[in-house]
């Protein structure tokens, strides 16, 4: 049953501003208009058919977002798998075996280099010169 309201009384119903009922009535999107009034007469809304509009309007807001949302869930579900494949492929490893991996060869390196002073120093006892001193310990350090 359609209840004909104007502009005034379907803000107070709906708690928008005239403003806004005008802004909804000019962008061409479906807004109910019983009847538009000539210059100096009112409009005439169905109160009931402006309610049923918004609910729409906001589900179909609503839907839209929920679909985009669905859309980022989807892809984002669809890279973790496609990464989860690459890693047990063995095209990906963990930043933690990185990591492991990197503090094991720093070890390594550092052992090896820490060990130069004591295979080098008898030798160095009895070389006087610093250009023969660098290219013997530039070599101990190139086998490292």
């Amino acid at each position: 049953m359609a209840k004909l309201v104007n502009k005034a009384e379907l803000s107070e119903l709906l708690g928008y501003s005239e403003r806004t009922i005008s802004s909804w009535q000019g962008e061409d999107n479906g807004f109910p208009v019983v009847s538009r009034g000539e210059r100096g007469e009112e409009n005439v809304y169905d109160a009931p058919a402006v309610v049923a509009w918004l609910l729409q309007r906001e589900a179909a807001r609503w839907g839209g977002e929920s679909q985009e949302a669905r859309r980022r869930l989807v892809s984002a579900q669809a890279s973790r798998a496609e990464l989860e494949l690459q890693r047990r492929q063995g095209a990906l490893v963990s930043a933690e075996e990185v990591r492991l991996g990197a503090r094991a060869t720093a070890r390594e390196v550092r052992d090896a280099l820490l060990a130069i002073p004591d295979r080098l120093a008898p030798a160095l006892v009895s070389i006087r010169d610093a250009a023969t001193m660098r290219q013997a310990l530039a070599g101990e350090i190139g086998k490292a």
